[in-house]
């Protein structure tokens, strides 16, 4: 790729601080999220005791708090700048997930909103500046290939959050009960709650 006179990818984009900043960003905030939203509705469906029905409804915050909040962020990007905006963002999704990992086994709905409220709020002023500054750190005529990473990059953060949840998860359940479960939802519930509260 460094030698060919047209890369696919060119690797000197990765020199560039905005853009290698940027997509490591994107891959450790993209890990724990998938993590949360792969263990969450398991933990309320296993533990709480919610229907399906009930579950979607908590993991709907999400999408609509994004959805509000990325035209506010770009906003914002634009005026302060992404590496104000960002800092903030993260901060906000961290009080939400430090929030998620003391929620109780009888969680009411309103419960885990506001908990998914602060995530939401965190992953929706994050995502749109730092997208910005990775398209804006290169030439207007990479900007195509600048996204495919984007999204590569997120995606790995996804499979790896999904994969390492599951895995964290499950060794908990296996330590506080001390015996190895083919199928950890057939633990107790006070082990599933608290294996979920150390994962988090």
């Amino acid at each position: 790729e460094l030698r060919t006179s047209a890369p696919m990818i060119n690797l000197r984009f990765f020199k560039i601080r905005d853009f290698s900043v940027g997509l490591l960003m994107i891959y450790l905030i993209a890990l724990p999220q998938q993590f949360n939203y792969v263990l969450l509705p398991i933990f309320l469906q296993t533990v709480a005791g919610y229907d399906t029905r009930t579950t979607g409804l908590a993991m709907i915050v999400v999408p609509i708090t994004t959805t509000f909040l990325s035209s506010l962020s770009g906003y914002l990007s634009d005026k302060y700048g992404p590496y104000r905006i960002a800092p903030i963002a993260i901060v906000i999704w961290i009080f939400g997930l430090i929030m998620m990992s003391g929620l109780s086994a009888t969680p009411t709905l309103w419960d885990v909103a506001v908990r998914v409220l602060f995530i939401g709020c965190g992953v929706g002023l994050f995502f749109t500046p730092i997208n910005s500054s990775i398209l804006g750190s290169l030439p207007k005529e990479q900007s195509g290939i600048a996204n495919g990473i984007m999204s590569v990059i997120r995606t790995m953060g996804q499979i790896s959050g999904i994969s390492i949840g599951a895995f964290i998860w499950t060794m908990q359940v296996n330590q506080l009960s001390g015996q190895r479960y083919a199928d950890i939802s057939q633990a107790p519930q006070a082990i599933l709650h608290q294996g979920y509260s150390n994962t988090m």
